[in-house]
């Protein structure tokens, strides 16, 4: 995911948005799935947190996006879930 955020920054003006995304099944786990389809400027502190993977076995990814309609911070998820170390 390292190269992926080196990504984002070469690409932050044209696509400054990103999308949180889980695997969708039933091994998410219910702190990741309160993520899904979050949406948030590159720039926001909530990346610092929750940018996947964060949790062992993390299989959540995000993807860029051009446009989009941020998700209000009161629908934010607590960053508390997420174990320092990630």
């Amino acid at each position: 995911m390292a190269s992926k955020w080196a990504a984002i920054e070469q690409t932050k003006d044209s696509l400054p948005f990103i999308k949180y995304m889980t695997a969708g099944d039933k091994r998410v786990r219910d702190s990741h799935a309160a993520m899904d389809g979050i949406v948030r400027r590159w720039d926001d502190p909530i990346w610092n947190t929750w940018f996947p993977p964060n949790g062992f076995g993390c299989r959540c990814d995000i993807i860029q996006l051009r446009s989009g309609k941020e998700t209000p911070a009161d629908k934010l998820p607590a960053v508390d879930e997420v174990p320092p170390m990630f």
